[in-house]
């Protein structure tokens, strides 16, 4: 059975547990994901800032970050998040919050 992704593609379903020999890696390679360059990327951005609020798109990354790190390691005890001065900076210390 195939699933469909809001507004994308069907999507073949992950297999089942006892074929999987490794962990399950963050981007699954049975999908097909649609990936941008850094321009692309940089003008959706650009897009989506114009009409939200300030911080919308920080305090989004921020929590997607956080949430990825909680589905990688969920029972981790301590995570540690090293931020540098840059936009993205923020997005981690958003991510540190949340974690």
């Amino acid at each position: 059975m195939n699933a469909r992704i809001q507004g994308g593609e069907p999507h073949k379903p992950m297999p089942p547990a006892h074929a999987r020999t490794m962990p399950c890696p963050v981007l699954p390679p049975w999908h097909d994901w649609a990936l941008h360059d850094a321009a692309m990327s940089r003008a959706a951005e650009r897009a989506a800032a114009t009409t939200l609020p300030v911080h919308t798109l920080m305090a989004r990354a921020g929590l997607a970050t956080a949430r990825l790190v909680m589905a990688v390691a969920p029972h981790a005890t301590r995570v540690d998040v090293c931020c540098g001065p840059g936009n993205n900076g923020g997005d981690g210390l958003v991510a540190a919050v949340h974690l």
